[in-house]
């Protein structure tokens, strides 16, 4: 006999077995074996009827709610692989072990989706959550059942496609329920047509928040990875990766890519690989340019070229803010990683007040007794046009100030490109016409361009500053002096530790452990790039001295490592490695000071400083090194031994490490402030006697470690190959 009730419309349809109203044949059977079945009683109050939608969190079903005398929907937490379900039986069978346990938090975590999104109720974009209860050895989501189409149905009825003007009105009020969202703590993490909805009305909501997550510093361990082909961020297709609102960010954008073009975007598993994804435009569709190009920022497949936040899409959206494409911003931020800084220090020296820094400031110091004169200053700048006028701005002001400020004294202050620069200083040296001032960062200080700086050393306090005591065994030939130096550390992601076998330690004394891969199949380190010298001199320690840099087979095995890992991450060069830490692909990164405000961004809270002392040696990179010309005349370099001294003092290193994140100061008074500010690094005051630096060689072992990076490490070099290379490589500075 029939159901005198229909379980699709829930209209009397008397003992007709299909349904007048709305088609529905009675006693049919569930899709999938697991389902309820129509009819099955919840709650004593909720009559459940046919299936809404089903995935691997659970199923959403259409229910009578018999008090209200209305139909709701009821979402079911089923896990697929943690329970089952007896075909025809309300109660869930969870699975016994390690899974029963992993039930118990997604189970907690489903009650925490109901308390969560009931928060929203009166939210005009979000589906209204009515009640929730647990029955059945599980729980259950009440919620408004929404009369109309999923955005995904409405795109098939209108040819895939939709102008500008429809698309706006349907992305604005989804942002507009998604930073709501955001800012209790709440990510979506499947954002795509689906889960858009325009009821008959034309309200637009947000629905199915099965696969969200509460806790922007949570990683996913037990559930599901939740991808939507097209919509899905790379980060979502691991298991441990770090994961927040630039995530929905890259779900809307698809979306908006998918309205716009009428086509699917790319896995973007497929575009880490090779990012072929066309422009709107590209594809003949008619679009501002600022409304293309945030779409594209939000699908960039790297996290920092994303917005990072909902509202900074819809900024670009509607208040017209116009971003760049992410390969053009990725071309500027590469540029950024390690900007030298003497144009912010150049500027401090002058808005200090060169006044002070005239023929009396030293009036007891022969250097500081000199004559009128013209100085030069070759100012490594970018070569990215935009970054270049900025930086020559800065220094059209150093130059202004100088001037007016030490009378008789002219300085030339030229920009030169970093990538050209070590060139066109010997072609300068050729032609008799080097600068006063150059960085030999840039350029190998050497007797026959570089001045002895033994005036300069002599004239410094010792004990004012890291190190000075031990400058001749840093720098024997006395040719160049630094402003600052950088420590090699350990950046540990405490988000995705292994903590099962593998704690994050105080220090680390060895490599070993981490270079022997305990994991198996994923890797624990990530060696940035620019850090490949530094950390392959740990293995052949006698590999400088005489004026060159000679290694030796025992770094042989590091290099492989470093080879095998890296290329099976993808790691090219510091960005790489900053997104592998970020996205819990690697637990360590060995880095040094200039990635650690990247790193606090990245993991707010979530990361840890650990030192790296080998055999109770530590090892640094001494950074913002300055030459004086050999062919300078004697006034011309007194009056550039003054700026490198004032560059030293309290005033200038407090702006330039402290206020600028240049790197660590070595005026010491500067240098206690600077643990102060950022504590993670106090154990450097415990450690300085630990140090070792390259040196007067720093230029040798970053040049060593970039031959390596292009020679070995991005090609397929057997360990022949490599000790081959090895036996006859030569780097010689004098």
């Amino acid at each position: 006999m029939a159901n005198k009730i229909c379980y699709n419309c829930f209209r009397i349809k008397g003992d007709y077995e299909v349904c007048p109203f709305c088609g529905w044949l009675d006693n049919t059977e569930p899709e999938q074996a697991y389902h309820l079945r129509p009819g099955t009683i919840l709650g004593g109050r909720y009559l459940i009827g046919t299936v809404l939608g089903f995935g691997g969190f659970g199923t959403t079903y259409k229910v009578w709610d018999s008090q209200l005398a209305s139909i709701v929907a009821i979402k079911e937490f089923y896990p697929s692989g943690l329970v089952s379900r007896v075909p025809g039986e309300k109660q869930v069978v969870v699975f016994s072990g390690e899974k029963r346990d992993n039930y118990q938090v997604a189970l907690s975590r489903f009650l925490d989706e109901a308390r969560n999104m009931a928060k929203f109720s009166k939210h005009p974009n979000i589906v209204n959550v009515l009640d929730y209860f647990e029955e059945n050895g599980t729980a259950y989501i009440v919620m408004e059942y929404l009369n109309g189409m999923s955005l995904s149905e409405f795109l098939v009825k209108q040819g895939n496609k939709l102008d500008v003007d429809t698309c706006l009105s349907i992305i604005g009020p989804t942002m507009d329920a998604l930073i709501a969202i955001h800012n209790q703590g709440i990510i979506h993490r499947d954002i795509h047509p689906g889960n858009i909805f325009i009821t008959a009305n034309n309200q637009i909501k947000i629905i199915d928040f099965g696969a969200a997550k509460f806790s922007t510093g949570d990683v996913e361990k037990t559930l599901t990875v939740v991808v939507t082909q097209g919509y899905a961020s790379p980060e979502q297709y691991r298991s441990k990766s770090k994961q927040g609102p630039w995530i929905d960010v890259y779900g809307l954008g698809a979306t908006f890519y998918k309205m716009v073009t009428g086509q699917l975007p790319d896995e973007a598993v497929d575009r880490q690989v090779e990012d072929t994804l066309k422009r709107p435009s590209q594809l003949g569709i008619k679009i501002e340019s600022y409304l293309e190009k945030a779409i594209m920022k939000a699908m960039a497949i790297k996290t920092e070229l994303r917005f990072s936040k909902m509202e900074q899409f819809r900024d670009a959206v509607f208040n017209n803010k116009v971003v760049d494409f992410p390969e053009v911003e990725l071309k500027k931020r590469k540029k950024r990683i390690r900007i030298v800084s003497i144009a912010v220090s150049l500027a401090l020296v002058l808005t200090a007040g060169f006044a002070v820094m005239n023929r009396s400031y030293f009036s007891d110091d022969p250097l500081s007794k000199f004559d009128e004169d013209t100085i030069s200053i070759w100012v490594p700048v970018s070569g990215d046009e935009e970054l270049r006028e900025q930086e020559l701005a800065v220094f059209n002001d150093v130059k202004d100030k100088f001037e007016d400020s030490i009378s008789g004294v002219t300085l030339q202050v030229i920009p030169i490109d970093r990538d050209s620069y070590g060139e066109l200083f010997e072609r300068a040296m050729v032609e008799g016409d080097s600068p006063t001032l150059f960085s030999s960062e840039y350029v190998f200080a050497k007797k026959e361009n570089a001045a002895s700086l033994e005036r300069l050393v002599s004239s410094l306090d010792s004990d004012a500053f890291l190190f000075l005591k031990n400058y001749s065994k840093w720098y024997p030939n006395r040719l160049q002096i630094p402003l600052g130096f950088s420590a090699t550390v350990i950046y540990a992601n405490t988000d995705t530790a292994f903590e099962d076998y593998f704690n994050i330690p105080e220090q680390i004394s060895s490599l070993t452990e981490l270079l022997e891969n305990p994991s198996g199949e994923d890797y624990l380190l990530c060696i940035d790039p620019q850090c490949y010298g530094n950390i392959l001199s740990l293995y052949s320690p006698d590999m400088l001295g005489g004026g060159e840099l000679k290694p030796n087979s025992d770094i042989c095995e590091a290099i492989l490592y470093i080879q095998k890992a890296h290329k099976a991450l993808g790691v090219e060069n510091t960005l790489d490695s900053l997104d592998l830490l970020a996205e819990g692909q690697v637990t360590f990164l060995l880095a040094d000071n200039s990635v650690y405000r990247e790193v606090q961004t990245r993991l707010p809270g979530y990361y840890k400083v650990v030192p790296l002392s080998t055999e109770h040696k530590m090892y640094g990179t001494f950074i913002d090194e300055w030459s004086i010309s050999a062919t300078a005349t004697d006034n011309q370099q007194k009056i550039g031994m003054q700026l490198i001294r004032f560059m030293l003092s309290s005033y200038v290193q407090n702006h330039f490490y402290l206020q600028n994140d240049g790197g660590v100061p070595l005026n010491k008074d500067v240098f206690f402030s600077y643990l102060d500010v950022n504590r993670e690094f106090s154990f450097l005051s415990e450690s300085l006697n630990q140090f070792q630096f390259a040196g007067q060689y720093n230029n040798l072992v970053e040049k060593f470690g970039q031959d390596i990076n292009t020679d070995i490490i991005l090609r397929d070099s057997s360990e022949e190959d490599i000790r081959r290379y090895l036996e006859s490589y030569r780097l010689i500075t004098e």
